[in-house]
């Protein structure tokens, strides 16, 4: 499936979804929605709600039982209650070929707005996918990822209707990794950010779908994973080498497919 077809699919969702009620809470929210060779969501759609809280990064569980693909576990991690430098929001999740060959895919809409800097001005969003896995078989992760002013127009606390507001960064280009085709680094891209408030929400949108072409059967099983970060520029030295917290793509890389 095109980026087009599944991008556009989202925003037409969310211009269906009825309106939202008043500002609550800052919060997490996580979508997972299955969709069919065409785009269109197909089965039941999934919300996942969390207010992080403590005082490390927070972890917002979320699985997902569907047709042709399943998330056997998945967790959504942010800093945002946190106010650490650079904010990040990233997610990992361990997927399940039910079919032969699936032709659905599962989309993961990731949302926080609860974000906070204490200085504001411009910068950089970094957005990126992962996938590994220990076969033959082939798997693909696709994401883009975007900043909106807050308080959101639907808020992540819903647990009715899809997380949206206005865009103030990106959308990002959409990053790609594909097992066995890739080779190197996962892929990165970035957007730039005219002027980072002092309080936004991140959002990311992640595609996990088997490319056509291989021979991917039931019972396959591989993991992924995806991240965005909030970069102010400059960016302290000390971050240089860990602005996106992806805790799977070293493991991704010993998982290679087999000689």
């Amino acid at each position: 499936m095109t980026f087009r077809k599944w991008a556009l699919a989202g925003i037409a969702a969310v211009a269906a979804l009825f309106a939202s009620p008043a500002r609550s809470e800052a919060g997490i929210q996580v979508l997972v929605e299955e969709l069919n060779a065409s785009g269109t969501v197909v089965g039941s759609s999934s919300f996942f709600n969390g207010t992080p809280a403590g005082a490390v990064v927070f972890s917002q569980p979320f699985t997902y039982s569907g047709s042709q693909l399943s998330i056997v576990s998945g967790g959504a991690l942010t800093n945002s209650h946190l106010g650490s430098v650079p904010a990040s929001l990233s997610s990992n999740f361990g997927i399940a070929v039910l079919v032969d060959n699936p032709t659905n895919s599962l989309r993961i809409t990731v949302t926080d707005d609860g974000y906070t800097v204490a200085s504001p001005g411009g910068g950089t969003l970094r957005n990126s996918a992962s996938v590994s896995i220990a076969t033959d078989a082939a798997a693909q992760v696709d994401s883009f990822s975007r900043m909106m002013s807050v308080p959101l127009t639907v808020p992540a606390s819903s647990t009715t209707a899809l997380a949206d507001g206005t865009t103030i960064g990106g959308p990002t280009d959409v990053a790609t990794d594909v097992r066995p085709d890739t080779i190197g680094e996962s892929p990165i891209t970035t957007a730039n950010v005219s002027s980072i408030p002092n309080q936004f929400a991140l959002q990311q949108v992640i595609l996990i779908s088997i490319p056509t072409g291989f021979n991917t059967p039931a019972n396959t099983s591989f993991n992924g994973t995806a991240g965005v970060t909030a970069v102010p520029v400059p960016a302290p030295p000390a971050l240089a080498l860990a602005l996106i917290a992806l805790p799977l793509v070293g493991a991704r890389r010993a998982l290679r497919k087999k000689a």
